[in-house]
């Protein structure tokens, strides 16, 4: 499974329809274990992406309401979970 590793932001201004707008350059770095066999063994190292996207202010806030509403979903349904099992 992919994990988080670190988070970017640089912020610019374009010209869109003749005007300047705020821009926001998003990276994103994530990891993964890769496992490799040799003479010696297994060993492990990790392999890293970074991912760029650039959108303005009022998307990058639709997608973090979207992310918050991700992880409020994730703790009421482990607490869900969690009651059933107390139960």
């Amino acid at each position: 499974m992919k994990e988080i590793v670190t988070t970017s932001a640089n912020f610019h201004a374009v010209i869109r329809s003749g005007n300047l707008a705020p821009e926001i350059e998003v990276g994103i770095t994530i990891s993964e274990p890769q496992y490799e066999m040799s003479l010696e063994g297994v060993s492990k190292s990790r392999k890293y992406e970074t991912f760029r996207f650039s959108c303005n202010p009022e998307t990058l806030r639709k997608m973090a309401d979207g992310l918050h509403d991700f992880a409020n979903d994730c703790e009421t349904e482990f607490n869900k979970a969690m009651s059933k099992e107390e139960s």
